[in-house]
C-alpha cells in the first residue's frame, strides 16, 4: 500500500539516527530489524498517532495484529494514542468485516473520526468520505488534552466553530 508520514521521521536505534521512509522499508533496511524496531517503539516520543485516511485494508490490518510494513508495525509498537480517520466506499464501509475491525479497534481505545458522508472517490455518495480537516484535528486535540485541562470533554469550539471530535 502507499502511506505517507505527515512530517519527516528519524528513529534512534542503537545510536544510529535514521531517516524513516516507505523506501527503506520496503527495500528492507537491515536497520529497522523486528527487535531493533520494538526498542524503538518504546522510546519514541510519540503524543499521539493520527492515521489518514485508512482503507479497509489498513483497518483490517491494524484489527488482527499485522505487522508487514512501516505503518503498521508502528501502530503495533506504539503506546500512544491512536486516532483513525477510515475513507472508503460506502459498501467496504458498511461491510460486516469492516465494522466488526472498527469495533475491535474501539475495544483496545483506538478513536475513530469518522467516516463522513458525502460523494465518494466512485461517484457514489454515502457514507465513508474522509472527514473535514478541523474535525480531524479537533479530535486529535481533544486526545491529545484528555489527561489535562480538557479531561471529560468530547468536543472543542475554536470561536468560529465546533471542532467535534466525531469518535465512535
Amino acid at each position: 500500500g502507499t502511506w505517507q508520514l505527515a512530517a519527516p521521521a528519524r528513529l534512534t536505534i542503537d545510536g544510529e539516527a535514521i531517516d524513516i521512509g516507505p523506501q527503506q522499508w520496503e527495500n528492507g533496511d537491515s536497520r529497522l530489524s523486528v527487535p531493533k524496531f520494538r526498542l524503538a517503539g518504546e522510546q519514541m516520543d510519540i503524543e499521539a498517532a493520527l492515521v489518514a485516511p485508512a482503507t479497509a485494508n489498513t483497518v483490517g490490518k491494524f484489527a488482527h495484529g499485522l505487522a508487514d510494513d512501516f505503518l503498521s508495525s508502528l501502530f503495533i509498537a506504539t503506546k500512544a494514542p491512536v486516532l483513525i480517520a477510515p475513507a472508503m466506499d460506502s459498501q467496504m464501509w458498511e461491510a460486516a468485516a469492516t465494522q466488526e475491525n472498527i469495533a475491535r479497534l474501539q475495544a483496545r481505545g483506538v478513536t475513530i473520526v469518522g467516516p463522513a458522508s458525502g460523494r465518494l472517490a466512485s461517484g457514489r455518495i454515502g457514507a465513508g468520505r474522509l472527514v473535514d480537516t478541523a474535525t480531524l484535528l479537533g479530535a486529535a486535540t481533544l486526545e491529545l488534552a484528555r489527561a489535562g485541562d480538557l479531561a471529560g470533554r468530547d468536543r472543542l469550539h475554536d470561536g468560529r466553530k465546533e471542532l467535534a471530535a466525531a469518535a465512535q
